[in-house]
């Protein structure tokens, strides 16, 4: 079986957009699953294991995307805060 790499590229752009935006901050249930996921996806494809792999990077993905829906609505509501004063 191949490993997953577009899985595992989208997981690792996804997270370092969470982490860019500031969703340690916002999210950080959600971003600390994401990140580990990540690294345990890594960990997988370095082991062959092409199966754990795309669970794990399917995950991240999937907690990434969740720390983003929780981060970008804090962060247009501070913008806007520091815009009107």
């Amino acid at each position: 079986q191949e490993l997953p790499l577009k899985e595992l590229a989208l997981a690792k752009s996804q997270v370092e957009r969470a982490e860019r935006l500031s969703a340690e901050e916002y999210a950080p249930e959600e971003f600390s699953e994401a990140k580990k996921s990540l690294v345990s996806a890594n960990e997988f494809a370095a082991e062959e294991k092409a199966s754990d792999s795309k669970k794990s990077a399917d995950y991240a993905i999937s907690k990434a995307y969740d720390a983003l829906e929780k981060t970008l609505p804090k962060l247009a509501a501070k913008s806007r805060e520091e815009a009107v004063a």
